[in-house]
């Protein structure tokens, strides 16, 4: 069983397993009870480990009927505990503080019958004391940060702060001191905690928060060095030992703190300079008026002037504890530049924020041709002044303060060069060995170092922050996916190599993992952040405009960078060749946190309140239909609750343009329908746009002028918006509107699909023989004698699959029910594009999830239409696990309510966990997809009625299939339905659909619910 236990700290479940397996029958055989229940202990250890919380508790609860001595209580309860709070449901933490109480009291009787083993007692009693008032603390941060207006912060930590207190004296009168400096390492937490979310009294909670983490990095180096002192001098040399990198993090949480003060006194610097802060600290000094918080004020004023050089001897120091920890390293060259970051702000006499003002370098230029005229015309007064002593004294005074300037300035400078040194050493480390977090913060605090010097530098960095942060938002979701281990080798291998980094294990077993997590999922590559991300930029199609929008990490920043490719004929025409280079707008804006939350909780009711109004309008409209059948077009567009809904959605709109006014004044696309229609015109002479005859013949030839496609990279809450609704994206040059998770994601779908399509040349000329001979023996297959446009990918329209309304749950409503509605649309498109589609109608049959899997892993293209959410039809966890890199486009026409699904999805939803719920929002939805390697992903982001994706299916089916469009033309015409109501391809269906549709206001909802992820450029052929 030590064996066992060794190879579970190990990170080796299986070969542990087995022993235990083998020591679980002995023991049994020799009848030892108190060793049969260590051995169901250790089982679960393995299955909390293996996030099998259920099973654990169950395992734990046989142990604890066997019993044990002390040490087996303590452990079992502690393992018992970890099980309960891992696992979903309200009332956990309150559960698991019942339980340590009860050990405690069990554990006290003890202590009175045993009084001589009141040194091991007693620290096993302390330490589920500080176990459980640390639950409660961890309890009141979560609540806090959920919602800190509502919570009084001092308050509700109070009680716990207290219980810390005299904990950490036990346990330092024990002889414990790791322990007692793991407790005032929490005590400095709550202090920062409380520093950041009050707006009185910052100096004294910082102070504390200091003092605190000072003496628990103390008290650890004491102990660190006792157990150095053990050893030989070179016997310790290149060894990592795990007291080691405990006292490495402590470091780092004491560095952390002092940047925090090394901000807060730059921020209060300004305020001087500014002059705001002198009424402030008036009534400031007025409300203290004691001697203590003069003792306070003038430690403040010490570390003023020293925090910046504490920091960097602190991490100096901290160079030697990161032998053998890739991870401790990048992290300490992170806050190494950080430091060396604000001390460069804090030198520099120019601020910061001067250098992200976008016409700075020209109001600099005019600055000094103004003083260069006032300096010619005032040279005569100066010559004839200068025998004055008042005016000499003055202009020396002037001349020694601008050295001094001039001085602090080059002083900046350096700190900034070794800022941005330190901060790509970390990149480095952080590349090479996958860690993100770091990664992420790094080139962040790269992106405030260049600002606007260098603004294609500056948008490669922000990019990197970008993708870093969606990856690990990804991962995440894909976390949660797959919390059940034994699902899949998959969910498996993720919760190991999450197990494994968060333990900081650096040995072969997590390489070992990570590359069979490469060379298995497809979710894991797209997670993956390579040191190619620089090079993405230019190996983007030309005509790709990204928009990228971040927030920073407290949100009052926003963060925009405009990139596009220039015009290949300008650098021909100067004689220079060809080269893929790329022009960037980066651009810093402060914003309000609360008129953003304010910006989200209106969509988010709005999405509530939609879907809420689906089943009301359903039962409405079958009403309508049972007392007559004559017209079946839906009222509920002009009723007073649709009414309301449209109005609020406009008020969104009008709350999100003016939130984001400053970042859309740098978005210029005036020019661009002008260059688009100059450079058209000649390339399509022959063909006109406004005639049908010329439409039906662009059917089987060159489809129209790609333009310019639009692709917003947005933060994760900016993506619950609708971005494409904003006024700046109704330009006639814009082709399309989609959007990305980020930059890696944007070039991961079309490497992929270029590779892919690579590869598969020799067994498409193989099928297009195979097409031949069909048609010899006069077998009908769609003609398609498309021209694949550069930078276009094509899908196969014949490998098309769909699945529609899988329980039959439209089935009221006749005319428009999906059952009905893709029955037309494959009898419309019969002879030419979908005589070969495969699916599954819900009026026919259930499909297996065997059938979903098979659709989705052989497909080109998958449609799934029918009730409710997506993700509710399939398993999660089967999901998440698929590799489906052929399957270049899903569209998703969900999010439609009846009154049997409105059951079903209530059933249903009772048996899963608010995680487990929140992952099918369409949103996560869209992650799962893009994970397991689709290219483009269209769907609807609220709940939507069926006459509306009938429209939008009949809509899809005749750009997509018929006409020609791409994905993003496609999606466009929804977009700008009122737009294009004049320019109806010809088809009845089209024109009756966009007439319907053209008869609601110009910002109805329904026009911006559906939207493209991914590539805008996939064309049907």
């Amino acid at each position: 069983m030590e064996k066992a236990e060794v190879l579970i700290q190990l990170g080796l479940y299986q070969p542990a397993r087995l022993l235990l397996s083998e020591a679980h029958a002995a023991t049994q055989e020799l009848r030892a009870p108190y060793e049969v229940s260590r051995c169901l202990y250790l089982f679960a250890v393995l299955a909390n480990l293996e996030r099998n919380h259920g099973q654990a508790q169950a395992l734990l609860e046989k142990a604890q009927l066997l019993g044990g001595n002390e040490w087996f209580w303590y452990n079992s309860t502690l393992s018992l505990i970890e099980a309960i709070l891992e696992e979903e449901g309200e009332g956990k933490q309150s559960m698991a503080c019942e339980i340590l109480e009860r050990t405690v009291n069990v554990l006290r009787s003890t202590l009175l019958k045993r009084p001589n083993r009141q040194s091991e007692l007693g620290f096993i009693i302390t330490s589920l004391q500080a176990r459980k008032t640390l639950i409660q603390v961890h309890f009141a941060q979560d609540c806090i940060t959920v919602n800190a207006e509502s919570c009084q912060v001092p308050h509700m930590l109070q009680e716990s702060y207290n219980k810390l207190v005299q904990l950490e004296e036990d346990f330092f009168h024990c002889g414990h001191k790791n322990c007692s400096a793991e407790i005032l390492l929490e005590r400095a937490n709550i202090h920062r905690m409380i520093a950041k979310q009050e707006r009185n009294e910052k100096h004294s909670h910082y102070l504390d928060a200091y003092n605190l983490a000072q003496r628990a990095v103390s008290e650890t180096e004491e102990v660190f060095h006792n157990v150095c002192s053990l050893f030989a001098v070179n016997e310790t040399t290149n060894i990592s030992i795990p007291l080691m990198r405990q006292l490495a993090n402590r470091k780092i949480n004491l560095v952390e703190i002092l940047l925090d003060i090394f901000n807060l006194v730059i921020t209060e610097k300004k305020l001087e300079k500014v002059g705001e802060a002198s009424s402030h600290k008036i009534v400031e000094a007025f409300i203290r008026g004691t001697i203590e918080d003069d003792a306070t004020e003038q430690d403040w004023k010490r570390m003023e002037c020293t925090v910046g050089h504490i920091t960097l001897a602190q991490l100096a120091n901290l160079q030697s504890l990161c032998k053998g920890c890739p991870d401790i390293k990048s992290k300490c060259l992170y806050l190494t530049g950080k430091t060396l970051h604000l001390l460069a702000i804090n030198a520099d006499p120019v601020h910061s924020e001067m250098y992200w003002k976008s016409n700075v370098m020209e109001e600099a230029k005019s600055d000094i041709a103004k003083s260069f005229l006032t300096s010619a015309e005032c040279s005569e007064q100066e010559v004839t002044d200068s025998s004055f002593p008042t005016n000499k004294c003055q202009y020396d005074k002037h001349r020694r303060k601008i050295q001094e300037l001039k001085k602090e300035h080059r002083l900046a400078r350096k700190y900034l060069s070794q800022s941005s040194e330190a901060l790509l050493q970390c990149m480095g480390i952080a590349f090479s060995h996958n860690i993100t977090d770091v990664l992420a913060s790094a080139s962040f605090e790269m992106v405030e170092c260049f600002q606007q010097f260098d603004p294609v530098s500056t948008s490669h960095f922000l990019a990197l922050h970008q993708s870093c942060s969606a990856s690990m938002m990804m991962e995440r979701i894909l976390l949660t996916a797959t919390s059940n281990t034994s699902s899949s080798q998959l969910a498996a291998l993720l919760h190991l190599q999450n197990h494994l980094k968060q333990n900081r294990n650096t040995s072969d077993l997590l390489k070992n993992v990570e590359q069979q997590l490469i060379a298995t999922s497809m979710a894991w590559r797209n997670l993956c952040i390579p040191v190619e991300h620089f090079n993405i930029m230019d190996e983007l199609p030309s005509n790709f405009y990204i928009v990228i929008l971040q927030h920073s990490k407290d949100r009052s920043n926003l963060y925009s960078s405009l990139i596009e490719k220039p015009k290949a004929g300008t650098a021909q025409q100067k004689g220079k060749p060809a080269q893929p280079t790329v022009q960037a707008k980066i651009s810093r804006f402060p914003v309000n946190p609360d008129t953003f939350c304010v910006l989200l909780e209106k969509v988010r009711v709005y999405k509530q309140q939609k879907m809420k109004s689906q089943l009301k309008q359903t039962v409405i409209q079958n009403l309508q239909e049972c007392v007559s059948k004559t017209d079946v077009t839906p009222t509920d567009k002009k009723d007073d609750n649709g009414h309301d809904l449209t109005s609020d959605f406009t008020e969104i709109l009008e709350m999100m343009e003016e939130y984001l006014k400053p970042v859309l004044s740098q978005i210029d696309f005036s020019d661009i329908g002008e260059q688009r229609t100059s450079v058209s015109a000649p390339e399509s002479g022959k063909t006109k746009v406004k005639d049908k005859e010329t439409k039906h013949t662009t059917m089987h030839g060159t489809p129209l002028d790609l333009g310019l496609c639009v692709v917003l990279l947005g933060d994760t809450l900016l993506m619950e918006l609708p971005l494409e609704a904003l006024s700046i994206f109704k330009e006639e040059g814009i082709s399309s509107v989609s959007r990305d998770f980020s930059l890696q994601i944007l070039y991961n779908r079309i490497y992929l699909a270029k590779s892919e399509t690579e590869v598969k040349t020799g067994v498409e000329i193989s099928k297009e023989t195979k097409l031949k001979a069909h048609q010899k023996k006069n077998v009908k297959t769609a003609p398609v004698n498309r021209d694949l446009p550069s930078n276009c990918l094509p899908v196969d329209t014949h490998n098309f699959k769909y699945i529609v309304d899988p329980y039959n749950e439209g089935r009221e409503a006749e005319a428009v029910s999906p059952s009905q509605k893709i029955k037309e649309i494959l009898e419309k498109y019969h002879d030419l594009f979908t005589l070969k589609w495969e699916g599954v109608v819900g009026n026919i049959r259930v499909p297996s999830q065997a059938e979903w899997e098979q659709l989705l892993t052989n497909c080109s293209a998958f449609l799934f239409y029918g009730m409710e959410r997506f993700m509710s039809h399939i398993l999660l966890n089967r999901l998440a696990a698929m590799n489906i890199p052929k399957c270049h486009l899903i569209i998703l026409l969900d999010l439609m309510r009846s009154k049997q699904s409105h059951q079903r999805i209530t059933k249903s939803d009772i048996h899963k966990s608010c995680l487990r719920i929140a992952i099918e929002r369409p949103t996560e939805t869209a992650v799962l997809l893009s994970l397991t390697g689709v290219r483009s992903i269209i769907a609807n982001q609220w709940y939507t009625t069926l006459q509306e994706n009938a429209e939008r299916l009949e809509i899809f089916s005749e750009s997509l299939l018929n006409i020609g469009r791409t994905t993003g033309q496609t999606v466009r015409i929804l977009q700008k339905m009122e737009a294009d109501s004049h320019s109806s391809p010809g088809d009845k269906g089209e024109e009756q659909t966009i007439h319907t549709s053209s008869n609601l206001p110009a910002t109805h909802p329904s026009f911006f619910n559906c939207v493209l992820y991914g590539l805008p450029n996939i064309m049907m052929m």
